[in-house]
C-alpha cells in the first residue's frame, strides 16, 4: 500500500507533494499521475488545488468506478 498523509491545516501535504514532484523532475519525469478514491473529497480537492487534472484511468484503475486518476505536468 502507498499513500500520503498529513495533518489537516499543517501544510505538510503541500510540502510532501512538492518534494515528491521535485524528485520526479530530478529522475527525468515530465509529468506525474496518481489515483485516489472519488469519495475522498479532501484528497480530491487537495490535488485539484495543486494543479492536478483528471487523466485517463491506467493499470488496475481502468474501469474502476471508485477511483479517480489525476495528473500534472511538471
Amino acid at each position: 500500500s502507498k499513500g500520503m498523509y498529513a495533518r489537516p491545516g499543517s501544510h505538510g501535504g503541500k510540502n510532501i507533494l512538492a518534494a515528491l514532484e521535485w524528485h520526479a523532475v530530478i529522475f527525468g519525469y515530465s509529468e506525474v499521475w496518481l489515483s485516489t478514491r472519488r469519495v475522498n473529497r479532501r484528497a480530491m480537492d487537495f490535488y485539484l488545488r495543486n494543479g492536478y487534472v483528471p487523466v485517463p484511468a491506467y493499470g488496475k484503475y481502468v474501469g474502476s468506478q471508485v477511483s479517480a486518476c489525476l495528473g500534472r505536468w511538471l
